[in-house]
Order: structure tokens, then C-alpha cells, then sequence
């Protein structure tokens, strides 16, 4: 693990970060954080991958005690399809790419300022916060702007942004059938891949996204719009 010094250039940039972000820096551990920005391709041995995976279970657990302080009575299954909106790779990578975390990642080769991989950046700072401090609420200012906004977004779709789900509950309720999705890859897009969905048989909707997930989901979208238009809902 590489070593930051208080004062050094590289400690300044995290402080900016950590400034942007709203977290305090008291009790940071500099040098988590660095590995935290530390992309693989700089360093395969010391990098942002075992924080990531402490940052998905902070992640998880602050969403689940904002959920339950901003909307106490909410019913169980639209807690979990708000936390499975609220700390997806969709959502934190925008939210990096907000806060410009892909100027302070390191890396031998220059990377896309947005995509799936600044969500996996940001869950590693994650994890190099709680760590550093032990401390889930001292990451609430740099998330729960963001949430307030997208917990009402989902609170007002029908589908609760999630349309793979709502549109194999329409096929089954109405068909009793499920949808059948096709994934292709992509080139030259930042759009990876593109994915159609049948029902009986029947183009419905075709998508595109950054992940084979990402593009059924638009595909499904457009299918459960198309059913649900029908159907005057």
C-alpha cells in the first residue's frame, strides 16, 4: 500500500475530494483512501477491489437506515426496490461522475469519466471511510441529496423503476408467460450491449445500456410501456 503524506500533493487531492463529497476528514486513514482511487490497471496488487466489496455492504446498510428515518412506513417490498435503486451501479456511477471522482483515480491508462466502474470507485471510498472511522452516518451529505431526489422519482413510476420485474408480473398475470430476453454485444458505444424481449413469441422492446442488466432493462421498459399503453393504464 502506498504511502500518503500529510501536506503531499496526492493528500491535498484526496482532501478535495473528501471536501466535494461533504465528509469530514477527521480520522481518515489517507493511505485506505489512496487504494481506494488506486484503479487495477495502475497497481494489481494494491487497489480499490477489496474496498469496493466493504463499500456494498455500507452502501447497503446507509440506504436501509435512510429508508427507514425518511419513510417510516413504507411497506417491506418497496423498501427493497428503493435500496435496489438507490445503491445501483446506475445511480453511483452518475453520482461519481457528479462529484468528478475520476479525477483523483489513478490509473496507467486513461479511463471513461463515467460508467460502471466509477460506481465500483465510489463503493471502495465507501468502504475506505468506514473503515477509516467506523462511522456510516459520516457519509450521509454525500449521499442523501442524491437519494431524496431519486427515492421521489421511483416513489412516482408505476413500475418503481423496475421494469424486468413489472413487466414478468404483467406477462403472467395477463399470458401466463414470461418474457424472453435476447443480449447481443456492442461495439464502438459506450452502450455495450443491446437486448430485445419477446412475449408470445413477439418483438415487445428493444434496449441498450453499459451492462447486459442495463439494456434488458431499457428493453423491458419499452415492452411493459407498450403492454401497459394497451391496456389504458
Amino acid at each position: 500500500m502506498a504511502v500518503v503524506p500529510l501536506g503531499s500533493r496526492r493528500h491535498q487531492e484526496l482532501q478535495k475530494l473528501l471536501d466535494r463529497l461533504g465528509i469530514q476528514s477527521s480520522g481518515i486513514n489517507w493511505n485506505l483512501l489512496d487504494q481506494a482511487l488506486t484503479h487495477s490497471s495502475f497497481d494489481p496488487q494494491s487497489n480499490y477491489e477489496p474496498l469496493e466489496f466493504v463499500g456494498d455492504g455500507v452502501l447497503r446498510l446507509l440506504a436501509a437506515d435512510y429508508l427507514w428515518h425518511r419513510y417510516p412506513q413504507t411497506p417491506v417490498g418497496e423498501y427493497t426496490a428503493l435500496r435496489s435503486v438507490l445503491v445501483s451501479n446506475r445511480l453511483l456511477g452518475q453520482i461519481g461522475q457528479g462529484y468528478g471522482l475520476a479525477d483523483f483515480v489513478l490509473a496507467s491508462s486513461r479511463l471513461q469519466p463515467q460508467g460502471a466502474w466509477l460506481a465500483d470507485l465510489l463503493e471502495a471510498v465507501v468502504g475506505a471511510v468506514y473503515l477509516s472511522t467506523g462511522n456510516v452516518t459520516r457519509l450521509q451529505p454525500c449521499f442523501y441529496p442524491h437519494w431524496d431526489r431519486e427515492a421521489q422519482r421511483v416513489l412516482q413510476d408505476p413500475a418503481r423503476l423496475n421494469y424486468k420485474n413489472a413487466l414478468q408480473e404483467w406477462t403472467q398475470e395477463h399470458y401466463k408467460v414470461l418474457p424472453i430476453y435476447q443480449t447481443e454485444p456492442l461495439s464502438g458505444t459506450p452502450e455495450r450491449f443491446m437486448a430485445r424481449v419477446y412475449v408470445r413469441k413477439q418483438l415487445v422492446g428493444v434496449g441498450q445500456g453499459e451492462s447486459v442488466k442495463a439494456a434488458q432493462q431499457a428493453a423491458a421498459q419499452q415492452a411493459w410501456g407498450v403492454l401497459a399503453g394497451e391496456a389504458g393504464l
